[in-house]
């Protein structure tokens, strides 16, 4: 999977950043990593749960609950497939291969056309 024309959300602290992100991840041609993936990386088919996201009155009944996929900056997702994440080596095809192949269920599971990342 080719990624093109990825949406990526950058500020600093307390700037709105989050906000936005949560907003855009309502969108339905949208697909990102939840929080759920974050926690789990090896399970990205956790990703079909993000769906319940975009049901509004699930969605507004869920902003204050712990427990509902929301959108996440993911360190621990990249960390696990590239372990050369906070270093300035290359990645390795193998990692590369296995983050691709993540993020194309993700994007399967939750039909999306363009990854949102902060």
């Amino acid at each position: 999977m080719r990624i093109k024309n990825a949406i990526i959300i950058l500020g600093p602290g307390k700037s709105g950043s989050t906000l936005l992100n949560h907003i855009f991840s309502l969108h339905p041609d949208l697909f990102w990593i939840s929080t759920y993936v974050n926690k789990f990386p090896e399970h990205p088919e956790l990703s079909i749960l993000n769906n319940i996201h975009r049901i509004p009155m699930l969605e507004k009944n869920s902003r204050n609950k712990d427990n509902f996929p929301r959108p996440a900056e993911a360190f621990f997702f990249w960390t696990y497939h590239i372990t050369t994440f906070w270093s300035d080596k290359p990645i390795s095809s193998e990692e590369g291969a296995r983050l691709n192949k993540a993020l194309s269920k993700i994007r399967k599971f939750q039909s999306g056309n363009r990854l949102l990342l902060k």
